[in-house]
């Protein structure tokens, strides 16, 4: 974790490769991964880590707003891994001039949307006081004009609905501007939140390797006694 914050991102990597081949089903390595593929750029990678975490760990709340945000940022992803990005990047070339490809491309697209509403509202549930998932479907919904979608979100966190006639992006922007210090300690809250809940799971996984130690070297000494 400390090598992520200081951008070392090669060295924190291998420090959780070598954590995920000893234990691949490591839930804080695959969190870790998951994120510290999304810092680099390298979102089908991402994709996979939490997607694995998720099979692991439905219940993870930060795995399914990362995961959810993930395909909201980037569509490019069926189910984290297919199709892959070079996959894309030929339908994308296709498109240009073929209605299949274009369609075929449209229909991935709707499909990651789909996907991400899902996670993200899964994460309302597993943890109704969270704000983070309705910031990041309000945003969405606003920057591609479905304002009555985006008014929905942000009214669960302000006082919004004497807006809820807004009919243009530049009216819009103009209501939030009203909420601006309150939005920016909304964003301060979901960052100590997110430091909390990894700390809070980080020493879960400690306690339980620590346990797991534990028990080996008493059988360990178990054994000795017969030898």
């Amino acid at each position: 974790l400390a090598n992520e914050m200081l951008g070392n991102y090669n060295l924190a990597q291998n420090y959780y490769d070598s954590i995920l081949q000893k234990d691949p089903d490591n839930l804080l390595a695959l969190l870790r991964e998951g994120t510290l593929h999304i810092a680099k750029g390298e979102r089908v990678k991402a994709a996979y880590y939490l997607q694995k975490l998720l099979q692991l760990d439905p219940s993870n709340v930060r795995a399914n707003i990362l995961l959810g945000q993930l395909y909201l940022d980037e569509n490019k992803y069926s189910d984290g891994i297919v199709p892959l990005e070079n996959e894309k990047k030929a339908l994308e070339e296709k498109a240009k001039a073929e209605d299949e490809a274009r369609d075929k491309l449209a229909r991935y697209q709707s499909e990651e949307i789909s996907r991400a509403r899902i996670l993200l509202e899964n994460a309302k549930k597993l943890d109704p006081s969270n704000r983070e998932p309705y910031l990041i479907l309000g945003e969405y919904f606003k920057k591609n004009s479905q304002l009555q979608d985006a008014v929905e979100q942000y009214n669960v966190l302000l006082d919004f609905k004497k807006f809820s006639s807004v009919d243009s992006i530049e009216q819009f922007n103009e209501a939030l501007a009203n909420y601006e210090d309150i939005l920016s300690s909304y964003s301060n809250e979901i960052k100590a939140r997110n430091i909390a809940v990894l700390s809070k799971f980080k020493e879960r996984n400690i306690k339980e390797q620590t346990a797991e130690s534990l028990n080996k070297s008493i059988q360990d000494s178990i054994g000795k006694l017969f030898d």
